[in-house]
């Protein structure tokens, strides 16, 4: 059994199978890209497209299953290609922080920058068929090579109706409100949220 495997491998020319270990380092580098797990600022603010990259990964990926022998290359090759399809299906979650997972499916409902433009306020909504029904709130910090995500809280349409940013600069951030204007402060130098957007604005359940 050994013997055979052994001769189909030898079978199998040099430059295929690195064109397999090639279109399979591509695949993983495209969803990486895509998830950005280390989070990235160049890749934060220049997304790849989620269709495209975890489409063309899936292609790259049948492709070099295909040209791949049944050797420890192969096993490697199911192996890298199911830790691929996990990132897929969970969007990078288990290597990010829930804060910098919402980013991801959902549309850019508000957008500020303090006047260094070191630090971002994102808010984001969760659309459903008959509108908005929660909106999230991220603050980022922005290097030149990553940033860091703080979630802020959100507003649930079932509460309240975002409308905007009324102020943002380091430490704070205004939002108004169908019911007024909601005050979030954070520390600029550990990121940590000390007023937090109340939980009554957002009830889960």
């Amino acid at each position: 059994m050994v013997r055979r495997v052994r001769e189909r491998a030898e079978t199998r020319p040099r430059r295929v199978r690195v064109a397999a270990a090639a279109a399979l380092t591509v695949a993983v580098v495209l969803v990486l890209a895509r998830t950005n797990p280390m989070h990235l600022t160049f890749l934060q603010d220049h997304p790849l497209s989620g269709n495209w990259a975890f489409g063309t990964a899936s292609l790259l990926m049948v492709l070099a299953l295909e040209l791949f022998s049944w050797t420890v290359g192969r096993l490697a090759a199911v192996l890298v290609s199911v830790v691929v399809i996990a990132l897929i299906c969970g969007g990078g979650f288990f290597l990010e922080s829930p804060a910098s997972f919402v980013r991801r499916g959902h549309d850019l409902a508000g957008d500020a920058y303090t006047a260094d433009g070191r630090y971002e306020l994102r808010i984001y909504s969760w659309d459903y068929a008959d509108g908005p029904s929660e909106w999230q709130v991220l603050v980022e910090r922005r290097g030149t090579f990553r940033f860091v995500a703080t979630d802020a809280g959100c507003l649930a349409a079932s509460a309240t109706t975002y409308q905007g940013i009324a102020s943002f600069e380091p430490g704070r951030a205004r939002l108004t409100t169908s019911d007024g204007t909601v005050d979030i402060r954070f520390d600029p130098d550990t990121m940590r949220v000390t007023t937090p957007i109340p939980a009554a604005l957002c009830p889960k359940g």
